[in-house]
């Protein structure tokens, strides 16, 4: 008996593969929907559409830009639980400690870095 060849279906959230369609279908309808944490009642298959939609819909219009009035002279992390480190040399090594540690940078941060002397060497490849 020659054994089935045919390439199994994937599901195009976490790649499994399937054999039927059917199989396929009933996997689809497991997945739980992802909300999105900032309160709108958009709800996402998958982390990568969530995160999309984050960064399009919240953080490029500031929704999540909690620091829009902060200074970032003083080279201070302003996370609650980052209160009491001492302040950063640059505002590289600042922008480098909110991408690392915190996953995000604040736009505010962000234009305060390109504004800084030497600041537009990171986009340069």
């Amino acid at each position: 008996m020659r054994p089935f060849l045919c390439p199994p279906l994937g599901c195009n959230i976490c790649h499994k593969g399937f054999v039927t369609s059917q199989q396929l279908l009933r996997h689809r309808a497991s997945h739980h929907e992802l909300t999105c944490p900032h309160g709108c009642v958009d709800k996402f298959p998958s982390q990568q559409e969530l995160c999309d939609h984050m960064l399009l819909t919240h953080l490029l219009n500031n929704v999540a830009d909690s620091h829009k009035n902060d200074t970032w002279d003083d080279l201070f992390c302003k996370e609650d639980e980052c209160t009491g480190y001492p302040q950063y040399d640059s505002s590289l090594s600042l922008f480098r400690h909110y991408d690392d540690f915190h996953e995000m940078v604040p736009e505010s941060l962000f234009t305060h870095f390109v504004e800084s002397p030497g600041g537009r060497r990171v986009s340069e490849p």
